[in-house]
């Protein structure tokens, strides 16, 4: 019996057809230059990401240049961080001449959003706050333009409930420019949101009212599969008869509720367990809805897959939770004491079992195949364990970026926060810099709420310490 779970790849994509020609219709309108951009928006493992994947592969083979950033949680307060992780890639392949040319020596301008790249103008030669907000929006846009002036550009954002409101502002500008230019670029900008995580009065709800009510974006909502699509899917991924497996399809439906992402692991769990079963010759069996035991939710069926994991692997994993979104192989050696061989053999085995995936993004590392996953494990830890981790992970993390700890201030600030008492002084103090940063990059939204935290934070340490930090 083969009782290997099935990649993710060896899914069928059922049951999007009229949204994948609706975002390949907007990817032909771009090349003509009337592109705009498209929200698509749904719930938590709805499919989202690979419908968009699905778009973007297709936009590839068309011709197009496709630039992918994510969001992630925990970086939900650092400025423009979704177009920087879409573009650096990109921008990095180019040499300084080459640079230099495509922003027209607007580096500095560029600098709030890509700070890898550029450097700020000094201070002496600053103008106001606004008026450098102003340019570098325009300078982006312009960047975006003659990006795409080269090469046709599909910008993928994904998870956009997690984007800073910097990012949130500067999308509205870019899309809000192209629909009004009387020659735009080939470019199309496609955003996906988990819906119901943000209130309609949310800045990305308002971006999005007023970019619809501009006709610059139009909205696309995905639905859960209905219960014919579910049948499909079973049926061209164990290649079962449909007459064979209709009581096991419809119970199949009930127990998720046509969640793609709950549908898969389900899934996996069912042929795992060994309650469908596959014999030498291919075939498929155990139908039997009334004698399955499904899991009955995503995160236990998540940690049942995590159960299986070795002791070293599962402790990475754990890890990585707490370290939240994309992890780089330095953060990892810095919270763990394993070797790199150990390290890499537990990797390995993660890889395998289809938990973690390796990610070529702006910071090459590693990321959970899906946010469901990573919200699964890191609950599973518990509210103490994960106040230790996060202590001990953030005094790793101080110790590695050295000098350069308050460059990273955001970072720090989260784990520090979610330690628990004792680290009060920590907090303030990286949310303290934190807020200095994104003044100094024009997120004046994201400046206020942290230095509003850190004088929160500030209560119960010393009135004097707390002066001398929120100052330093």
């Amino acid at each position: 019996m083969d009782r290997q779970p099935f990649p993710l790849d060896a899914l069928p994509f059922v049951g999007r057809d009229a949204e994948l020609a609706a975002l390949l219709a907007a990817v032909e309108r771009a090349r003509t230059r009337s592109g705009g951009a498209v929200f698509v928006a749904g719930e938590a493992g709805v499919g989202k990401t690979r419908l968009v994947r699905h778009a973007a592969t297709e936009a590839t083979r068309r011709g197009f240049t496709v630039a992918e950033g994510r969001a992630f949680a925990v970086e939900s307060g650092v400025p423009y961080a979704v177009f920087a992780d879409a573009l650096l890639p990109h921008l990095r392949q180019l040499d300084a001449a080459a640079l230099t040319h495509l922003t027209r020596g607007a580096g500095r301008d560029l600098a709030a959003i890509f700070p890898a790249l550029f450097a700020p103008p000094p201070r002496g030669e600053r103008e106001s706050s606004a008026d450098e907000k102003a340019r570098m929006f325009w300078s982006f846009s312009e960047l975006l333009g003659r990006l795409a002036a080269r090469r046709p550009l599909l910008l993928l954002l994904d998870n956009l409930q997690w984007a800073d409101d910097a990012s949130i502002e500067l999308l509205h500008f870019v899309v809000r420019q192209a629909h009004a230019s009387t020659s735009p670029a080939p470019l199309l900008i496609v955003a996906t949101y988990v819906d119901g995580e943000q209130d309609r009065h949310s800045p990305l709800r308002a971006m999005e009212r007023s970019l619809v009510e501009l006709g610059a974006a139009r909205v696309m909502r995905l639905d859960p599969l209905s219960e014919e699509r579910t049948a499909e899917l079973v049926h061209r991924l164990l290649d079962a008869p449909p007459a064979a497996t209709q009581s096991f399809t419809t119970a199949l439906h009930r127990w998720t509720r046509g969640n793609p992402f709950f549908l898969e692991e389900t899934l996996r769990s069912l042929v795992a367990t060994g309650q469908l079963r596959r014999s030498d010759t291919g075939a498929w069996s155990g139908w039997d809805a009334a004698a399955l035991v499904p899991s009955r939710s995503v995160r236990n069926v998540v940690l049942e897959r995590v159960g299986r994991l070795g002791h070293t692997a599962r402790s990475l994993l754990d890890l990585a939770a707490v370290l939240g979104g994309r992890v780089t192989l330095p953060a990892l050696r810095a919270g763990s004491e394993l070797s790199d061989a150990a390290m890499m053999d537990a990797l390995d085995e993660l890889r395998g079992a289809d938990l973690l995936a390796e990610d070529a993004g702006a910071s090459p590392g590693f990321d959970f195949v899906h946010p469901l996953v990573r919200d699964a494990v890191y609950a599973a830890l518990g509210r103490v364990r994960a106040q230790a981790m996060h202590e001990r992970i953030a005094t790793a993390l101080e110790r590695m970026y050295g000098d350069d700890a308050d460059a990273h201030a955001d970072e720090l600030a989260h784990h520090y926060r979610n330690a628990g008492a004792g680290t009060a002084g920590r907090v303030v103090r990286y949310l303290a810099a934190a807020g200095r940063h994104a003044l100094a990059r024009y997120a004046d939204r994201a400046a206020v709420e942290y230095l509003e935290a850190a004088v929160a934070a500030a209560g119960p340490i010393d009135t004097v310490e707390s002066v001398e930090l929120l100052e330093s």
